[in-house]
């Protein structure tokens, strides 16, 4: 191959070929050219384009590692296809010719029945967006993600592939069920101080109410009713010490 410069400035790429033959006692040199400069241009373009895809996946799956998550689709024979950090948040090893739905195969099976009758439902490029399931990995730890499933149609209407993405939020869950929980207790705790607070004082009115018809002695109710404040400032403190005021032993 050669590189040929043309009267117009182009520089155009050249296959040349030589054969030899043998005509009676004379050796001829038959040389043929071709312009292949339109094949070594597209050529390249595809080896560049194949770079960019390499680089382009590349990133991707750093992104995917970096934020959890991970993309699926399935073709219209029903064959899976899982992005590489499906595997971290599974926790588990790829296998050979796999090709089913390893997410849902962690569900279990009101989660996958919940999800499929779902995503049949769903109509041409309809989303199923941002369902949270719960999944069981190998290792038996308990993970959620976050789902988005899409039926995808070509323009006649036709179902060619489903896409899926999954995010694993486990530590957003928890923290999210950690909150919900500490303000369910602060709530209860709120009603209960408040309860308690009306009861006691309306007790304190019915003590002195009570002393005040077995004695004269202002002096001593009023010894005994701080008593029974004293009382009450006690279990008051002892009450505050637990740390769970969802359930507590009476």
């Amino acid at each position: 191959m050669g590189i040929h410069k043309s009267s117009n400035r182009h520089i155009q790429k050249l296959r040349v070929i030589y054969q030899r033959l043998v005509v009676g006692d004379r050796n001829l040199w038959v040389a043929g050219i071709k312009d292949v400069t339109e094949d070594v241009r597209i050529k390249q373009k595809i080896l560049d384009q194949n770079e960019e895809l390499k680089i382009l996946h590349d990133t991707l799956n750093d992104v995917e590692n970096s934020n959890k998550f991970s993309v699926q689709y399935v073709d219209n024979e029903g064959r899976y296809y899982w992005s590489s950090s499906i595997y971290d948040i599974l926790e588990r090893e790829p296998r050979d010719d796999e090709y089913n739905n390893i997410v849902m195969d962690a569900c279990d099976d009101e989660t996958v029945e919940l999800i499929m009758s779902k995503v049949n439902r769903l109509g041409p490029n309809e989303l199923l967006g941002n369902h949270e399931i719960e999944i069981t990995t190998e290792n038996g730890k308990t993970k959620y993600l976050l789902i988005n499933i899409k039926n995808v149609h070509n323009s006649k209407g036709e179902l060619v592939q489903k896409s899926c993405y999954a995010r694993d939020i486990t530590e957003k869950y928890l923290m999210r069920e950690s909150l919900i929980k500490a303000n369910e207790e602060k709530t209860i705790l709120m009603k209960d101080s408040h309860h308690r607070i009306k009861n006691n004082l309306n007790l304190l009115l019915r003590f002195i109410s009570l002393e005040e018809k077995f004695s004269d002695d202002y002096e001593e109710i009023l010894n005994v009713t701080k008593k029974r404040i004293s009382s009450f400032v006690v279990f008051h403190e002892n009450l505050y010490k637990i740390s769970n005021f969802k359930e507590m032993n009476i």
